[in-house]
């Protein structure tokens, strides 16, 4: 572990005495927040009372729990409040004035509804750093434009590099743009924090899903944009470098990454095969990409006779890029997850362990926090009455009667 700086450290995370309105729902806005509670932020995730957060039912579920909401709702605290109501709106306006973030991801306009829109918010806390997730942006012809992921992998050509060489387009199973939404929100929240120290202002920041996969769509958008040529899918091959695939030994299969000559010759030694170096086809990684096929069927008939096991050890000790190809519940179970502590438990309110995959960052001055289980529906409302309305008894009674915290 790196040495960190002498001097005192926040004790509750990077982000502690940080209050985020957590009006985000689904996956990538959820994602964002969850984050900033694992440094350390206090989020009050608001959900619609009865109900709550529609991922709160999605399967699998153990326990009561959904496997998904868990996944992005660590470190939270549940308070039911119906925004249809202007009482809980005027509640929420309240709430915002001690806020420093407030993220929402609502279909385009609801915000308006409800007046929790950015003009109306950073007028009581001019402060306040409002993040924005949508589908397609909030201005323009696609503002009103449901998006979710999938979906916005079809549109932003991912389904197009994706899948066998001969097969269909074929979507990304993991909600990748998703999540890589919800770290583009928590990278730009971020940064508007830092500059708010320099100006005491806040921002509104926005981040839409078609964005986050065109970028994720990497060096592919750019071959296009400089080529003029859509790329082809390559399942498990590679056009930029060889000998890149899935490869089979005698009882498993595995994924060689050579990107370059000194990776291709180190490759060479592990297998004992001299003469794949000094064969002219596969001189340089130019040479092995315009030979790609043979190479493969030279690589095929070795690996074929070898212990999947064994080879892949050898590659790993010699630094040539390999991996198994494990399932998931065999990656999580692996020596590098046990290593990178990747799996833990978490603790619902009534006692009972949930998993918990780790955070994918750690910052060792001020570490994240251990793990809280995702909130139950509301757990909190009874704390947001004390210590965030600080109400008396007749007041709690008047919002309870109004139906702002649900019938």
């Amino acid at each position: 572990m790196p040495a960190t700086a002498n001097g005192p450290t926040p004790q509750n995370g990077a982000l502690e005495g940080v209050r985020v309105l957590d009006l985000t729902r689904m996956i990538a806005g959820p994602y964002a927040t969850m984050l900033l509670a694992d440094m350390g932020a206090e989020v009050i995730k608001i959900e619609e009372p009865g109900r709550g957060d529609d991922v709160r039912y999605l399967a699998p579920q153990v326990d009561g729990v959904s496997s998904v909401f868990a996944l992005v709702n660590r470190n939270k605290r549940s308070v039911t409040l119906d925004l249809r109501l202007e009482e809980s709106q005027c509640v929420l306006h309240e709430l915002v004035k001690s806020c420093d973030i407030v993220a929402e991801n609502f279909s385009t306009g609801v915000v308006d509804k409800y007046n929790l829109s950015y003009e109306v918010l950073s007028s009581i806390n001019p402060r306040l750093i409002y993040c924005s997730v949508s589908g397609y942006g909030r201005q323009g012809e696609f503002a009103r434009r449901p998006g979710f992921d999938p979906v916005v992998q079809a549109d932003a050509g991912l389904f197009s590099i994706n899948g066998a060489a001969d097969g269909p387009p074929t979507r990304i199973a993991a909600p990748i743009v998703d999540v890589g939404s919800g770290m583009s929100a928590l990278n730009a929240i971020l940064a508007a924090l830092y500059t708010r120290e320099k100006t005491g202002r806040g921002q509104y920041v926005e981040v839409a899903l078609f964005d986050v996969a065109v970028a994720l769509s990497s060096y592919f958008a750019m071959n296009y944009l400089m080529t003029g040529s859509s790329p082809n899918r390559l399942g498990n091959d590679s056009s930029t470098s060889q000998p890149v695939g899935l490869f089979s030994a005698s009882n498993g299969t595995f994924y060689l990454s050579c990107s370059n000559d000194r990776s291709f010759r180190k490759l060479a030694a592990c297998i004992d095969a001299p003469a794949l170096v000094d064969d002219p086809r596969f001189a340089t990684n130019a040479d092995r990409c315009a030979n790609g096929d043979a190479l493969r069927e030279e690589l095929a008939a070795i690996f074929n006779t070898m212990d999947c096991d064994t080879i892949v050890g050898e590659m790993l000790t010699a630094g040539v890029p390999v991996g198994r190809t494990f399932t998931i519940g065999e990656a999580l179970e692996s020596p590098v997850a046990r290593s990178r502590g990747t799996v833990s438990n978490a603790v619902r309110a009534n006692g009972r362990p949930v998993p918990n995959v780790k955070a994918p960052f750690d910052l060792h001055g001020t570490p994240l926090l251990a793990p809280k289980a995702c909130p139950e529906l509301g757990e909190a409302n009874q704390w947001f009455l004390d210590e965030i309305l600080g109400c008396d008894e007749a007041r709690a009674a008047e919002l309870a009667a109004a139906g702002v915290f649900g019938q």
